[in-house]
């Protein structure tokens, strides 16, 4: 898949500490997002600055609910365009992750972004701009439940899978959200796992230290081929999972658009 960061999203159902340990040397550039009692916090780094940030992180143990992570072997062309990205929808914070190139999402004509402009122009923060606009619709009826949520975030992620390969990570605020593309030939799915270790090695020398207490769920999203040694929930093609409090609460099945050839 063409424009791939490596993407892992931690979810749980209460606070934990996390630590990340980046080797610096393995990335061209990396983000991390992060919500805490809904307080968001947001790191970016790319060359020059990737060490700095990485001894920064891994010097510190974070408390979080929701941890973001995106790796990039190739730097993308600006700093604004290294995910997570993060916007504000309703009083909470949203932040999402994507991989895979969709040239065509920029005509505007077919994909609306109302007022959630981009700060840069990658494929991907338009993607977001699209998904918020369209949860904004959904939202001006009320404040609506998982399963409303769940059918259009299926809705949009079959869409966009006409325009090439990819898939997501979505918080809103609320639950996280996971799409793994229906095009197998092109894609390297996503998957999760029910966290019981305190410490995952992910990608190419890579460590998440983690204190869980008894009691609190912890879900981990991430590329298929990421992590090694834990039990594989593979999110099937065309499939979005639902997670709520660190478990799997539910999930769509692929969505079929009716043509004139069916």
């Amino acid at each position: 898949m063409k424009g791939l960061p490596q993407i892992l999203t931690v979810y749980a159902s209460s606070p934990i500490g996390v630590k990340l340990e980046v080797n610096d040397t393995a990335v061209n550039a990396f983000g991390v997002s992060t919500i805490s009692e809904m307080n968001h916090q947001r790191w970016t780094a790319q060359q020059g600055d990737i060490g700095a940030l990485a001894e920064f992180l891994g010097k510190q143990v974070q408390s979080v609910e929701v941890f973001s992570l995106a790796l990039y072997e190739d730097e993308p062309q600006e700093a604004v365009d290294i995910q997570p990205f993060s916007r504000p929808l309703k009083g909470k914070h949203c932040f999402f992750t994507q991989q895979g190139e969709l040239p065509e999402i920029h005509d505007r004509n077919l994909y609306a972004i109302g007022h959630h402009w981009p700060v840069g122009c990658s494929d991907q923060e338009r993607a977001f701009c699209v998904l918020l606009e369209r949860t904004l619709t959904l939202w001006h009826e009320g404040r609506p439940d998982n399963e409303s949520r769940l059918a259009l975030i299926s809705d949009y992620g079959a869409r966009l899978d006409r325009l090439g390969a990819h898939n997501f990570s979505y918080w809103d605020g609320d639950y996280l959200f996971a799409y793994s593309s229906k095009r197998e030939d092109e894609n390297i799915p996503l998957c999760f796992y029910q966290l019981h270790e305190h410490s995952v090695s992910f990608g190419d020398g890579h460590r998440l230290s983690i204190n869980i207490e008894d009691g609190t769920d912890v879900v981990v999203v991430s590329s298929v081929d990421l992590i090694d040694g834990l039990e594989v929930n593979p999110i099937p093609p065309g499939t979005v999972a639902c997670f709520k409090s660190g478990q799997l609460l539910d999930r769509c099945e692929p969505v079929a658009f009716w043509t004139a050839d069916s």
